[in-house]
């Protein structure tokens, strides 16, 4: 596999139950695989950590820019959608969640607590232009 170094692995050869009058064996091949700390971080943890540091810093923008200050966060959680299912297609199914499920699920919950915050100051401001109208 592209990616990982063999970091050992084993053969076992056992005889099997007996079946009538016949014995079965078993032969059974166990590889361990191991990969770059660094190359983990680049492949998955970092782009994660860009399009959440994208996300954040969206609030810097000043408040002219409504429309994209409304499409960062959403488009951060498309991107982190694709990102964990290409994460998902890559990672054999696990019973488990993992750290990177982790990452992703509080990267979801900053992108989406982001996008509501400009949501409600987008109603706010929009409530106080049209109070400001009828006074008018």
């Amino acid at each position: 596999m592209s990616g990982h170094a063999a970091d050992g692995a084993f053969l076992w050869h056992q005889l099997g139950p007996k079946k009538g009058d016949l014995h079965y064996s078993a032969m059974e091949i166990v590889a361990v695989l191991k990969t770059s700390p660094v190359a983990s971080l680049v492949i998955w943890i970092l782009p994660v950590l860009i399009v959440i540091g994208i996300v954040l810093l969206a609030p810097s923008l000043s408040g002219e820019y409504t429309d994209t200050r409304l499409a960062i966060p959403s488009t951060g959680l498309l991107t982190l959608i694709f990102l964990q299912q290409t994460y998902r297609a890559t990672v054999p199914a696990l019973d488990y969640l993992t750290f990177l499920d982790w990452l992703y699920a509080c990267s979801y919950l900053i992108s989406i607590f982001t996008f509501l915050l400009f949501c409600g100051e987008l109603m706010s401001t929009n409530q106080l232009m049209s109070a400001r109208n009828q006074t008018q």
